[in-house]
């Protein structure tokens, strides 16, 4: 019921943004790399510091995460909408 629920939102949240005859998974797609994108980006602007099992991971590589999923992001989202 959930996942019906937020593919009809984010369905009905795209096509206002012109996405209109893209399928849910590709729009869950695009919205969950996104958000990965905003994150590290995010993460950049503000300094936060991510430690994972112990190693510090500079804020390079967040640069990197944020060229990545958002390259990622974009091609799958102009993937969808071919030029006429």
């Amino acid at each position: 019921m959930f996942w019906k629920e937020l593919s009809e939102f984010l369905q009905h949240f795209f096509s206002k943004a012109g996405a209109g005859d893209m399928k849910p998974f590709t729009i869950l797609s695009v919205a969950v790399l996104s958000f990965i994108a905003l994150g590290h980006l995010l993460r950049m602007l503000f300094g936060w510091e991510a430690i994972i099992n112990g190693v510090h991971i500079p804020l390079w590589a967040s640069a990197i995460a944020v060229v990545f999923f958002g390259g990622l992001a974009y091609m799958l989202w102009r993937e969808s909408h071919p030029r006429k």
